[in-house]
């Protein structure tokens, strides 16, 4: 990858709020506190970048504004040189095809009374114009990507693993054919064996299709494994971003010493 690269995505002094709550902010006598402030990174065709940080750092709020889900209120978001700072029923279907999510828990995301079969035709359907019998193929070639054999188009979400649904939820993103594929806390809720399969999945589904991805974890073991640069995020703000090998090499951010630390298997080597 090279450090010339144009970015595919970049943010710049973004700054994200919540409206307060209670009786004084429904009278408009609250600022709304800030989630996320002066956020600046980019992201090229083909990397992978993750973005880490306890719960509640801001992690998730970034990446929703980036797929529409809520608006900045200071900075800009920019993809492919334009502004993407709107709400998501705004934006054009092109850009909604260009950049998908895949959230931490498939279970609220796929319909339990539809097949996986009508899951992945629909999000075909929604975004390119198709034969039926096309459209069939190309649920089989999804499933084929990330490594489900084509009898999973019978099934139902609760007829499969954790691992399995979150391999339908990523197939269904990549239904799209996106440029950036953003993944929220997607292996917490699953064992340490799976994680590692979806790791190797996203790997290959990274080289074969030069998508670029947005890898959000609070887990800095993981991350090491899969992204090519890391951003520390710590109570909205970021303390800390550059190429993995330099994160996870000391001299050690203090904050994120305080994360290696905190991973059993990786705090010796921050000693």
């Amino acid at each position: 990858m090279s450090a010339e690269a144009e970015p595919l995505l970049a943010l710049c002094g973004v700054e994200i709020a919540y409206p307060g709550r209670g009786w004084l902010a429904a009278l408009g006598r609250r600022e709304p506190a800030a989630s996320v402030r002066d956020i600046s990174f980019d992201l090229v065709r083909g990397e992978t970048l993750a973005l880490v940080g306890e719960s509640g750092s801001g992690k998730s709020t970034i990446a929703r504004a980036i797929s529409g889900l809520v608006t900045a209120r200071k900075g800009t978001i920019r993809f492919g040189g334009r502004d993407i700072n709107i709400p998501i029923e705004r934006r054009s279907q092109d850009l909604k095809r260009d950049i998908q999510i895949v959230f931490q828990n498939p279970d609220a995301s796929l319909n339990p009374r539809h097949s996986v079969g009508f899951i992945l035709s629909r999000a075909i359907r929604a975004f390119h114009r198709l034969d039926s019998a096309t459209v069939r193929s190309k649920v089989d070639a999804l499933l084929a990507d990330v490594r489900l054999s084509g009898d999973y188009a019978s099934r139902y979400p609760r007829q499969l693993s954790g691992g399995e649904r979150q391999r339908v939820a990523i197939a269904r993103a990549l239904a799209a054919q996106p440029k950036v594929l953003v993944c929220d806390e997607i292996l917490s809720a699953l064992d340490v064996s799976v994680q590692a399969e979806i790791i190797e999945l996203l790997r290959s589904l990274q080289r074969d299709q030069g998508i670029a991805i947005l890898f959000i974890s609070h887990d800095l073991a993981v991350v090491r494994w899969l992204a090519d640069r890391v951003a520390v995020l710590r109570h909205g703000a970021l303390c800390e971003i550059g190429a993995t090998e330099d994160v996870y090499a000391p001299p050690f951010h203090p904050y994120t010493k305080q994360l290696l630390d905190a991973v059993p298997h990786m705090g010796r080597q921050t000693a």
